[in-house]
């Protein structure tokens, strides 16, 4: 478990190995994690190429994984990521990479990774406001997936009537889903969503039971963030989301709405691993196998 400087793509980076797994954050820009896999199937994230030609207060998509704030605006939400990041060492192997004040904003970005148990890591994210009023927003964890995979968000435990007369969670499709495509799968403990689609797609969940999902290629890579259900987030109140524009498929986690006085910081915590051996009947059908290895990952570590 250690972090090494490395060569990304041409560019510098760090790289921390754990348990045979490889993650790889640029320090040329960010902060983002661009690289997570094993030696079985490479990497899960997608990357993007860099614009050369792009103006340097563009934002540039980029793909891996991101920090945000919540709720979305086109102007607050894309703000340039494009300037090298402080680093720093962490205990145990880890490191922290820290993004410059954003001038528009007066946000300040920051994402911690760590070892945090076998073919674990922990992600943290923050954000520091370091201007001269309170922001009203929320942590949000992005992260862009390689095509050709299935994106998996768990429903709460099935109730059953009459017993159970009051709703259990709530789905919240965004104004552009059209469910008569393909890329949806609905079943009944879980929603799935592919790339199968020739237009943006997107929905949050509210009530969420704290984990995402994406099976691809007989493996299934998992990120699961503590949902805090006394709290209130963005977008109708979702704490997960998923999105897809057919190229790409995104799982999203979000922190807390919070009114950020100036000097709070919001921090907003994931853990990320990887299964293997994942039989397509375990997503498509009814069985309850993967999801069972998840929830005793997630009850022995993360919920802790």
């Amino acid at each position: 478990m250690k972090t090494t400087e490395t060569c990304w793509k041409g560019e510098a980076a760090l790289e921390l190995e754990t348990d045979g797994l490889r993650l790889v954050a640029p320090t040329e820009f960010g902060p983002r994690i661009l690289y997570f896999g094993d030696e079985s199937n490479g990497n899960w994230l997608l990357e993007i190429p860099t614009d050369p030609a792009a103006p340097a207060d563009q934002f540039q998509l980029r793909g891996g994984h991101r920090l945000w704030h919540a709720p979305e605006d086109p102007v607050r939400t894309y703000q340039p990521d494009n300037d090298p990041v402080e680093r720093d060492a962490l205990p145990g192997g880890g490191f922290l990479l820290r993004q410059a004040v954003e001038p528009a904003t007066g946000m300040a970005k920051e994402i911690s990774v760590s070892p945090a148990g076998k073919r674990t890591v922990r992600i943290d994210h923050r954000l520091a406001n370091r201007g001269l009023w309170t922001v009203t927003c929320a942590p949000w964890a992005l992260t862009v997936l390689r095509p050709g995979g299935t994106a998996v968000m768990p429903f709460p435990a099935r109730g059953e009537h009459p017993r159970d007369l009051l709703p259990g969670h709530r789905l919240v499709p965004w104004s552009y889903a059209d469910f008569s495509l393909p890329c949806w799968k609905f079943h009944r403990t879980w929603l799935g969503l592919t790339t199968a689609c020739a237009t943006p797609q997107k929905i949050g969940q509210g009530g969420h039971p704290g984990w995402l999902a994406y099976v691809r290629g007989g493996a299934a890579f998992v990120k699961a963030s503590r949902p805090r259900p006394r709290s209130l987030y963005p977008d109708l109140g979702c704490q997960a989301e998923l999105f897809t524009d057919g190229l790409m498929l995104e799982l999203e986690t979000l922190g807390p709405l919070v009114d950020l006085a100036p000097g709070d910081v919001s921090t907003h915590r994931e853990y990320w691993t990887l299964f293997g051996k994942v039989p397509d009947e375990e997503i498509i059908g009814e069985a309850d196998g993967l999801r069972e290895r998840i929830e005793t990952w997630a009850a022995e570590l993360v919920w802790n």
